[in-house]
């Protein structure tokens, strides 16, 4: 399934996200986002299954459905990149019929819904003031924002805190 790209710049995605993660109030004082709570709040579930897919039936009814065999940090991330779906090719565009959503795209909504999914999780002022105390302690930030190592540090590299 082809999915259309919504019309942002990369740049005008991560503000978009920032204004949601701040509007739902989903960070912790350094910056956890609180991922599966923002999940609850918009009406969304989550389940587990052989697929990672995005089923929305309308606006504040969802399911995420996250592979079984997967790591916390993983299913956390893929999670974040199903909202990123929801909110820019399902709500931003004014969808509002049944739409599904799963890893067979390819091409610039899948990588809209990934600029997306590391916004919410690295919030751009917290990991700022994250990477100031650790340095490119890249394992350290891991923890912090309960990603993987190379999340944190593609995070870094985009924010210019990294080569």
């Amino acid at each position: 399934m082809n999915i259309e790209p919504c019309a942002l710049s990369y740049d005008a995605i991560r503000e978009y996200t920032e204004r949601v993660g701040l509007k739902h109030e989903i960070y912790d004082d350094e910056g956890h986002a609180d991922i599966d709570g923002l999940v609850k709040k918009l009406g969304g579930q989550v389940t587990r299954g052989e697929r990672h897919e995005l089923v929305v039936y309308q606006q504040g009814e969802f399911i995420i459905s996250v592979h079984d065999f997967q790591s916390d940090r993983r299913s956390r991330f893929d999670k974040a990149h199903a909202l990123g779906h929801y909110f820019l090719h399902y709500l931003y565009v004014g969808h509002e019929s049944h739409r599904m959503f799963d890893r067979t795209s390819r091409g610039d909504a899948e990588t809209q819904a990934n600029v997306f999914a590391a916004t919410l999780m690295l919030p751009e002022s917290q990991f700022r003031d994250a990477f100031e105390t650790t340095g490119d302690d890249y394992w350290a930030l891991s923890r912090v924002f309960e990603v993987s190592p190379a999340s944190a540090k593609t995070r870094a590299q985009i924010l210019g805190l990294a080569d």
